[in-house]
């Protein structure tokens, strides 16, 4: 399942130690590549892929989108989307060949990503993500 979630209170706290940068959320699309979410000041997230697969938010990792937050979602503190311990999920759009029976596709340069909230609302919708030329 394609998913994303919260930083847990631990990891927000050592990110600093590590060098990390600071980021919110998590998403995981199966691929065994997770990547990083930012809930910036201005109501957007902006996501990454960790482009070294080292597991931690450098600088290294690059900006593959980024969506305003929908409106329900927006009066809420950076952060606080997705309560802790609880899971979004993510679902692909334009990344399905039509004559295929599979649901899981790789992910496609041209393909957009609705991140969707626990409570079945969408909480951001991506409508196109530009994925680096290693990452395909």
């Amino acid at each position: 399942m394609c998913t994303w979630n919260p930083v847990s209170e631990e990891a927000l706290k050592s990110r600093r130690k590590r060098g990390e940068r600071k980021h919110h959320y998590t998403w995981d699309l199966d691929d065994g590549r997770p990547g990083f979410v930012r809930h910036t000041k201005k109501d957007r997230l902006k996501i990454y892929v960790d482009v070294d697969g080292d597991g931690l938010f450098t600088a290294n990792d690059k900006l593959v989108g980024r969506a305003r937050i929908k409106k329900p979602y927006r009066s809420l503190g950076r952060g606080e989307i997705l309560e802790a311990e609880t899971f979004g999920a993510i679902t692909a759009f334009n990344a399905l060949d039509a004559s295929s029976a599979d649901t899981h596709a790789e992910l496609s340069s041209d393909a957009g990503l609705i991140f969707g909230h626990p409570d079945g609302g969408q909480a951001a919708v991506f409508k196109r993500i530009f994925l680096p030329e290693d990452y395909l």
